[in-house]
C-alpha cells in the first residue's frame, strides 16, 4: 500500500463519521502526517480542498442525530495544483 500511495496517482473516496472520532487509536495529527508523507490532500465532492481544521470544525457542529459529515476524496497534491 505504501508503494502505491507513494508512486501512483491515487483517488480514494471515503466517508468521515463519528465512529472515526470514537476510535481510541485514531489521531488527527498522525492523519495529517500521513497526508504530508504521501503528498495527499482531502477534497470535498465539489473538488474544494478541505483542511484537518475544517474537518474538526464540521464534526463539532454536527447534529447529534447525524453520524457523518460527508463523503470526501483523497488525492495526490499534484492532482490539481489549483485545488491542493
Amino acid at each position: 500500500m505504501k508503494k502505491i500511495l507513494r508512486d501512483l496517482n491515487v483517488i480514494v473516496f471515503f466517508e468521515l463519521s463519528r465512529m472515526l472520532l470514537r476510535k481510541k487509536n485514531f489521531n488527527f495529527i498522525k492523519f495529517k502526517k500521513f497526508l504530508d508523507l504521501y503528498n495527499l490532500c482531502i477534497l470535498d465532492l465539489n473538488l474544494n480542498k478541505i483542511s484537518i481544521r475544517e474537518i474538526l470544525d464540521r464534526f463539532s457542529m454536527l447534529n447529534k442525530k447525524r453520524n457523518t459529515i460527508g463523503d470526501y476524496i483523497l488525492v495526490k497534491n499534484s492532482y490539481n495544483k489549483n485545488k491542493c
